[in-house]
């Protein structure tokens, strides 16, 4: 039976075998939990965090880094084993934060959306190699390809281009908000909460320049940030660190129609759900 000790007294060249294998759904010991929607790399995930031995976790991070360039020989990973493989091994470098396998991540991903026209990788798995990506980049060095997948026509990909060019340039990332807040706007799927509280959490940004940014809005885009912020379990006064409420000289009574006007000659409030819209 495979367990943790099992794993420890292999050598680095049985690892990267047996994670192929693993990973290719070819390896059922120890049998994947249906109960709790185990994936292969769980049981990888946890055995590397619980380990003490530090020469077996640097073993086990290499055949890691192996197995998913193994795999990664196939020149068409749009279906099957394989595909399915690229994914796993990517969510588990991605949770266990294994940086030696940019390089290969990279290779992958650029014979998707970051190199090709025609796709040579499943959707799921290019979507869990962007994500691996952008979180164990080097600074500076993939901000264009970023740049790019935010330019692309899939959405499923924008939320991961925003994290991308953040974790590589925070600058560009903070520069790229109002787009971000405008492409929320008309596509009614994108995240903009979790990005926005993403960029709150980021000690490179933090809370008070992203409200120094959000501060420069519009009252009706920031009315919109403020219910995406509701939505994903903010608090009130994390909101309001946030977005706190200021004048708008665009919203001026003297500026707007009749009907816009209240009883005592101030702006009226949007209903909430036209502020959603």
């Amino acid at each position: 039976m495979i367990n943790q000790r099992a794993l420890e007294e292999m050598d680095e060249k049985a690892l990267t075998g047996w994670l192929v294998r693993r990973m290719r759904g070819e390896e059922a010991d120890p049998p994947l939990s249906s109960m709790h929607l185990e994936t292969p790399d769980d049981f990888v995930a946890v055995v590397h965090g619980r380990t003490t031995d530090a020469a077996f976790r640097g073993r086990l991070e290499n055949g890691i880094v192996e197995a998913l360039r193994e795999i990664a020989k196939n020149p068409d990973l749009r279906a099957g084993k394989d595909a399915n493989a690229v994914q796993h091994l990517a969510a588990l470098i991605l949770r266990r934060a294994i940086r030696t396998a940019v390089p290969v991540l990279l290779a992958i991903a650029e014979r998707g959306i970051l190199g090709r026209t025609n796709r040579e990788i499943d959707a799921n798995a290019e979507r869990m190699v962007l994500m691996a990506l952008a979180r164990l980049q080097e600074p500076k060095l993939l901000a264009h390809h970023w740049i790019g997948v935010w330019c692309s026509k899939d959405p499923a990909l924008w939320p991961i281009a925003t994290a991308g060019l953040r974790h590589s340039d925070p600058e560009q990332g903070v520069a790229l908000l109002p787009e971000i807040i405008t492409r929320a706007k008309s596509h009614r799927d994108f995240p903009l909460g979790e990005v926005l509280w993403a960029y709150r959490a980021d000690p490179r940004i933090g809370p008070p320049r992203l409200a120094q940014e959000l501060g420069k809005l519009g009252n009706w885009e920031r009315a919109r940030c403020r219910m995406a912020l509701m939505d994903v379990g903010a608090t009130a006064e994390q909101i309001d660190e946030l977005l706190a409420e200021q004048a708008d000289p665009d919203d001026d009574a003297a500026d707007l129609p009749t009907w816009a006007v209240g009883e005592d000659q101030l702006p009226m409030k949007p209903p909430r759900w036209s502020v959603a819209a």
